[in-house]
């Protein structure tokens, strides 16, 4: 008999808090594209995944090719913002970022996520058309290999 897998992210556990606020045709924001699969499985089927490498056609998979190089160039005014016309009052954005490990990584990947993921959440923050529902979980993280947070916004 195998024994169960480590849990090595806690993806399930935001997915679950947030799942009751999230409806088809809501966008799930993801910074770190690698997420979007793993998010995929636990959030509500229907949802429009973008990340800075642009929209998501298949969440099942991360297309990879030239990955560093689209992901420094995944700004939110080209990628993000411009859903925002197509969402009416009342829908949502999830905003998915990761709380990176320390010490902080200096592998390209990660420096860009990290870049992106401030830019990403200061556009939805000053964006006047949104309001935050909901504020990121506070409270201590078990040490995980993988560790997230997410931020409901709703177009007014």
């Amino acid at each position: 008999m195998n024994a169960p897998l480590a849990e090595r992210s806690n993806e399930r556990t935001v997915a679950a808090e947030v799942t009751p606020g999230v409806r088809p045709g809501d966008v799930v924001a993801a910074t770190q594209p690698e997420q979007v699969p793993a998010l995929s499985r636990y959030l509500p089927s229907g949802v429009l995944y973008v990340t800075p490498l642009g929209m998501v056609f298949d969440e099942r998979v991360t297309d990879w090719r030239n990955g560093v190089e689209r992901l420094r160039a995944g700004k939110p005014q080209r990628d993000l913002m411009p859903l925002m016309e197509r969402l009416g009052p009342g829908r949502r954005i999830l905003l998915v970022t990761p709380i990176p490990n320390r010490p902080l990584s200096q592998a390209p990947w990660k420096r860009a996520i990290r870049a992106r993921t401030r830019e990403w959440r200061r556009a939805l923050a000053r964006d006047p058309r949104l309001r935050e529902i909901e504020a990121p979980r506070k409270g201590p993280l078990k040490h995980l290999r993988s560790t997230v947070r997410a931020e409901v916004f709703q177009v007014k």
